[in-house]
């Protein structure tokens, strides 16, 4: 059960990581407005707060 939480763990830390490189892509492209990159990381930033305990376990 331990190993399943660090391989789900790993894998939402590379979704994240890829969530947070495809958003400054659009930010660097001007695809959305720097406001826009800020709300979509905070909520980000929300859910992994809300998911860490149950990862955790």
């Amino acid at each position: 059960m331990e190993k399943e939480s660090s391989i789900e763990l790993q894998q939402l830390i590379q979704l994240t990581q890829k969530f947070l490189d495809f958003t400054k892509s659009l930010l660097e492209r001007g695809n959305i407005t720097e406001e826009q990159y800020i709300q979509m990381t905070e909520h980000k930033i929300r859910f992994l707060e809300d998911i860490y305990p149950r990862v955790k376990g």
